[in-house]
């Protein structure tokens, strides 16, 4: 470890700019697999996402941003948009919280792969249902 690794005095235990300068790219070299995973999770939710808006319409997502970025820029755009929010704030947390990066990349990792399930379970094509309208199924 350099000296500069170690905080000088307690004022300097965290500080914004050491915390950038040395763990800007963690996030790509030292989590790559985790965020390689993320990509994909965020690939799916955004998939599901915009597959099932283009079924019903942006008023069924539950997530606020993403329902207003879907009406001001499209039923794609909206969700891409939304990930990509989403992959600038785990790129601030993992320079803000270095320890904590692994943690948090693995609950939004299963949050993002919950979320996909959830947007193709709830447009299943029910029995009996004609094949042009599937039922939304109300997740409370």
């Amino acid at each position: 470890m350099s000296p500069d690794d170690h905080p000088r005095n307690e004022s300097e235990s965290f500080s914004l700019t050491r915390n950038f300068r040395h763990h800007k790219w963690d996030l790509f070299t030292k989590y790559h697999t985790h965020f390689a995973l993320f990509c994909l999770s965020a690939a799916a939710d955004a998939a599901s996402t915009t597959y099932f808006m283009n079924i019903a319409s942006p008023a069924a997502e539950s997530n606020l941003y993403v329902r207003l970025l879907s009406y001001q820029y499209g039923n794609t755009a909206g969700p891409v948009l939304g990930k990509l929010y989403q992959a600038f704030a785990l790129w601030g947390f993992s320079i803000l919280t270095p320890r904590l990066t692994r943690f948090i990349c693995l609950i939004i990792i299963a949050i993002n792969f919950a979320a996909a399930i959830v947007n193709y379970a709830s447009f299943e094509k029910k029995p009996g249902r004609p094949s042009g309208r599937p039922q939304i199924i109300q997740i409370r």
